[in-house]
């Protein structure tokens, strides 16, 4: 849905300009990159004289690349973020300038899915050339020998068609020991992490175009039912813990006392935010796991973990307010708590 106020000036079957303010308050908009040598200007025989329009993000609108259906880049604008969209009058191009900063979502890179936890796209193109800037820092937590590991993507400043992430750990891990949680496939034969043009995103889709159309569909089912809330959205990678359990390829989870429910919703998690006023966001992280190294009395069957993890965000004119909660329900109730404080300016 979206709302606002546009104003048209023309002759009758002629050209004629447009100008005004479009909010898109939910909804999905597919981001499509135009590189170098395909352009993007306008057929000489448009009927726009020049246009001048602000696109406003709501609070339930999400983005998308490279396709709607199967995407790698699923996005959530931060509220009344503005990218102007502007033809000269007289000319054959258009301009397309503003930063969008992101709330959440999620990347799908190399058969894992990493939670956004910051990110942007910084626009200023023109009809030459569609190609924004992606920042984004993204996780996802794997079970090391010595306990858990979050593992971050980081892209800076990359051109959405040649993104070139790096992998951080907390606790630090080498690139080796990063490569053995998330499967050695993310590295190229000279081991450097992959990048990512639009075509190999593309390929990556269709790779798992069967699993996503059927989560896609259940998905949307779910986030109508839970209407209440402001974003929904499940990872999950039970569809590989399916066929790893069938062929009894990870021989610690299969050999031990966890249940088949466990193994096959392993690194599921689930997403949720809701606006509970214009200035206070809350977050909701429900992750499931299996932990093979975790000692269960009397051989009993070990069912999922239940991580979950409550955030805070108060806006206010002078800096951004983020609570974290992490509770932990192990022999006794154990919360870990955490403050963050960010500001920023603009010159």
């Amino acid at each position: 849905t979206a709302s606002g106020a546009i104003m048209l000036r023309g002759q009758p079957g002629g050209q004629f300009s447009i100008s005004g303010e479009i909010t898109g308050h939910s909804g999905i908009v597919v981001l499509r990159s135009i590189g170098q040598g395909r352009s993007a200007q306008l057929s000489e025989s448009s009927f726009l004289q020049s246009a001048d329009l602000v696109m406003i993000s709501g609070e339930q609108l999400e983005l998308r690349w490279p396709l709607n259906e199967f995407p790698i880049l699923r996005a959530f604008p931060q509220p009344e973020e503005r990218v102007s969209f502007q033809i000269p009058e007289g000319s054959d191009y258009f301009e397309l300038r503003g930063t969008v900063n992101f709330r959440g979502g999620e990347i799908f890179y190399y058969d894992r899915s990493f939670l956004i936890r910051e990110g942007s796209f910084a626009m200023n193109e023109t009809g030459q050339r569609i190609d924004p800037l992606l920042n984004l820092r993204a996780e996802i937590r794997e079970l090391a020998s010595n306990g858990p590991v979050s593992i971050y993507l980081v892209i800076e400043d990359d051109f959405l068609s040649q993104l070139a992430p790096r992998l951080e750990s907390i606790p630090a891990l080498t690139q080796a020991e990063i490569a053995s949680l998330l499967g050695s496939n993310i590295y190229d034969s000279e081991r450097q992490l992959a990048s990512t043009d639009a075509d190999t995103a593309i390929q990556l889709a269709g790779d798992v175009l069967t699993r996503l159309a059927i989560l896609n569909t259940f998905e949307n089912s779910l986030r109508d039912l839970l209407g209440f809330f402001d974003l929904f959205t499940i990872r999950t990678q039970i569809f590989q813990n399916i066929i790893v359990d069938a062929l009894n390829i990870n021989n610690s989870l299969y050999t031990t006392n966890i249940s088949s429910v466990a193994r096959y919703l392993n690194n599921t998690n689930l997403f949720l935010g809701k606006y509970l006023a214009d200035y206070l966001y809350l977050e909701v992280l429900i992750g499931l796991r299996a932990d093979e190294q975790r000692l269960i009395s009397d051989n009993a069957i070990q069912e999922p973990i239940v991580d979950t993890e409550l955030a805070f965000e108060l806006q206010s004119p002078l800096a951004v307010l983020r609570w974290n909660i992490e509770p932990q329900f192990e022999s006794t109730l154990q919360i870990n708590s955490t403050l963050e404080l960010s500001w920023g300016f603009s010159y």
